[in-house]
């Protein structure tokens, strides 16, 4: 099995939520978490990633979940560049911060004592909505204020102008959504002259590649439903993360042209949610 280097790994960790709004790609929660061997099985492929994106569901009820990521990705010096999470701002627990905090020591530790701050809190006329909905509006305004003084806030996340018609999303008005397009892959082995067998080399694979609770690698904008049907591509249990994603028929490129490709891909990708 070979290892990789992916551009960008999204880990759904949870689905999990306190929220049900009404454009949520996800659609409905559950009490699914990733388990062990899923987390095991991921960083048995993965040598590291530019960018890890913990996903839900809500990160904040699952910090268990978390910590196991965080000491599993330090235990096997797994390299990482950024990490980002994204919140709804309903809870604030002292416990996540300490998280942060002790995670933040490795990331500056792998990266000659960089460190961008890793949270986005979700902001935008949905969110707003189900806030007023579970009377939360005050606690989430208090909330950013803290994690805007924990020094991990990044930012605040609002939606394209364009919704998928994904999970909740798809009861909404058809002029606000759009299909799902998937997001190609692009590989490129680096140390050899793309070979038969490849047997030398690093493997990189990007734009991203998303895995969810369950271990399938899937769509990051797809609901659960559809990450189990029509964007299940392989579960990571099963097959190595390279024989998932040949079987998707990625362009593969020599290593001049990887991160042309994975910019090209990303930039078609976000056009057309415009």
């Amino acid at each position: 099995m070979r290892k990789v280097y992916l551009q960008n790994l999204g880990l759904i960790i949870t689905e999990k939520c306190n929220f049900n709004c009404a454009m949520c790609l996800r659609g409905k929660c559950s009490n699914k978490e990733m388990s062990d061997e899923v987390l095991e099985a991921t960083f048995e492929n993965v040598i590291g990633t530019s960018c890890l994106s913990v996903c839900g569901g809500e990160v904040t009820l699952v910090l268990e979940r978390l910590e196991k990521l965080f000491s599993y990705i330090i235990k096997k010096k797994i390299l990482l560049e950024q990490l980002a999470i994204t919140i709804n701002g309903s809870n604030y627990n002292q416990d996540f911060i300490k998280l942060l905090d002790s995670f933040k020591k490795y990331l500056e530790t792998v990266n000659k004592g960089y460190y961008e701050p890793a949270l986005m809190i979700s902001y935008d006329k949905f969110h707003l909505a189900e806030m007023k909905r579970l009377g939360l509006e005050k606690v989430f305004w208090e909330n950013c204020q803290k994690y805007q003084k924990s020094g991990h806030l990044l930012g605040y996340q609002s939606l394209d102008k364009k919704l998928f018609n994904e999970g909740n999303a798809i009861n909404l008005n058809s002029k606000k959504t759009i299909p799902l397009r998937p997001m190609p892959y692009i590989m490129s082995y680096v140390g050899n002259d793309l070979k038969e067998d490849r047997e030398d080399g690093l493997l990189n694979i990007g734009p991203i590649v998303t895995i969810n609770t369950e271990g399938i690698v899937t769509e990051a904008d797809g609901s659960y439903l559809n990450q189990r049907t029509i964007y299940n591509y392989g579960n990571i249990l099963d097959s190595s993360l390279e024989d998932i994603c040949l079987n998707r028929n990625p362009l593969i490129v020599p290593p001049k042209k990887y991160f042309k490709e994975c910019v090209k891909a990303q930039k078609k990708y976000q056009t057309y949610l415009k």
